[in-house]
C-alpha cells in the first residue's frame, strides 16, 4: 500500500473553509457586514476568489 493521492484545494475552497469557521466559531457576528477588500487583504488572496466564496456561502443560506 502506498502513499494516498494529496487532496487539492482551490483558493477558493480554502477561502470559504475560512469565512465558514469565522460564522460557526462566532468570530463574524450575525448581520455583520463582509467586506471584500478587508477579507481579501487578511487571507492575503485576490478579490476574485473572495466574491465567488462569498456567493457560494450565499448559495448555502450561510450568509446574505
Amino acid at each position: 500500500m502506498g502513499p494516498r493521492p494529496v487532496r487539492s484545494q482551490s483558493v477558493v475552497d480554502l477561502v470559504i473553509d475560512e469565512v465558514r469557521h469565522t460564522i460557526l466559531d462566532g468570530s463574524l457576528a450575525p448581520g455583520a457586514p463582509v467586506v471584500i477588500s478587508e477579507l481579501s487583504a487578511r487571507l492575503d488572496v485576490s478579490h476574485i476568489p473572495v466574491r465567488e466564496a462569498l456567493r457560494r456561502l450565499e448559495s448555502e443560506g450561510l450568509i446574505e
